[in-house]
């Protein structure tokens, strides 16, 4: 596994001003800690804020990497659509 950076194609770019990106970060932070089936951290890089995935358990599958970048997907979209 190693780095991913996702945004939606109805996303603002990142030369509209990095804030959007940032703010919809922190936004999916708690969405997806309060859904309870996930909980991933946020973390900052280069002074930007990122989420962040850690994975230990061995039984870890590709599947469970997935469900979490659907979700990712899915809260995005919503999030999105209501700002």
């Amino acid at each position: 596994m190693g780095w991913a950076r996702l945004r939606p194609e109805t996303h603002p770019r990142e030369d509209t001003g990095r804030d959007d990106g940032e703010r919809l970060n922190r936004d999916l932070l708690l969405a997806l800690q309060r859904g309870g089936r996930f909980y991933p951290t946020g973390t900052v890089i280069e002074g930007r804020f990122f989420l962040r995935a850690c994975f230990l358990h061995p039984r870890t599958t590709h599947a469970d990497t997935d469900a979490l970048l659907e979700e990712v997907r899915s809260l995005g979209e919503t999030l999105l659509r209501r700002a």
